[in-house]
């Protein structure tokens, strides 16, 4: 099965449980392997990708940060660490998805 993890998934500053577990498990699956697990590194999805289903202006506001208050209305603290994680995580379960509709399983360490 593969698992789609990379280090962007934990880019942001804004820091608890959601933004860090992954990493944790990502972590313990590299000292102490499943059989059939396999951690797969994820395309980020472009700006393009996400404004195909997310309304553009609020795209924009979570990559620049601007307007502040509609780039937090996802419930994080913006900083640019954000875009990436954002791109990442979707990027992963994206590819889960993708993935497991070819092959019967897979999954993403995205929340």
């Amino acid at each position: 099965m593969n698992l789609y993890y990379n280090d962007d998934y934990v880019a942001a500053e804004h820091d608890f449980d959601t933004t860090r577990k992954s990493q944790a498990i990502a972590q313990s699956l590299m000292t102490r392997p499943i059989a059939g697990v396999r951690l797969v590194s994820p395309t980020s999805l472009t700006v393009a990708q996400l404004k195909q289903v997310h309304d553009p202006v609020y795209v924009d506001a979570v990559r620049t940060g601007r307007p502040l208050k509609l780039a937090e209305s996802n419930g994080f603290l913006w900083d640019p660490g954000v875009w990436k994680m954002a791109t990442a995580t979707n990027g992963g379960a994206v590819a889960a998805a993708l993935d497991a509709m070819k092959n019967g399983v897979a999954g993403s360490l995205s929340s």
